[in-house]
C-alpha cells in the first residue's frame, strides 16, 4: 500500500474534513465519503469521492493517481471527550 493510499483509507475513516493536495499543487477542504483503492473493472482507476468544503453539490471523484497527499486538518466531529469531571464543593 503506498503512501498516498493509506492517507485516503485512514481520510475516510476520519470524520471531518480533510486537506487534499493535488499533483500539480491545488489543495483544497474536503469530506472523503468514499474511496476504492484497487482497480474496478466497472469504476476504472482507484479514487477517492469528495465533498468540497463550502461547495454544496454532488460528490465529485478524484482519481488517486491525481492525488500528492491527504491530511487530516479539520475536527473530527465524532470524536469523544469526556468533560472534565465536576468539583463537589
Amino acid at each position: 500500500m503506498t503512501d498516498v493510499e493509506r492517507q485516503a483509507e485512514a481520510a475516510f475513516q476520519y470524520r471531518g474534513n480533510v486537506t487534499i493536495t493535488l499533483a500539480d499543487g491545488q489543495s483544497f477542504e474536503a469530506y472523503v465519503s468514499n474511496r476504492d483503492l484497487r482497480p474496478h473493472p466497472k469504476l476504472g482507476a482507484p479514487f477517492i469521492d469528495v465533498l468540497r468544503a463550502g461547495s454544496p453539490g454532488a460528490p465529485e471523484r478524484i482519481r488517486l493517481a491525481q492525488v500528492a497527499s491527504i491530511a487530516l486538518s479539520g475536527e473530527d466531529h465524532a470524536a469523544f471527550t469526556p468533560p472534565a469531571p465536576a468539583d463537589d464543593e
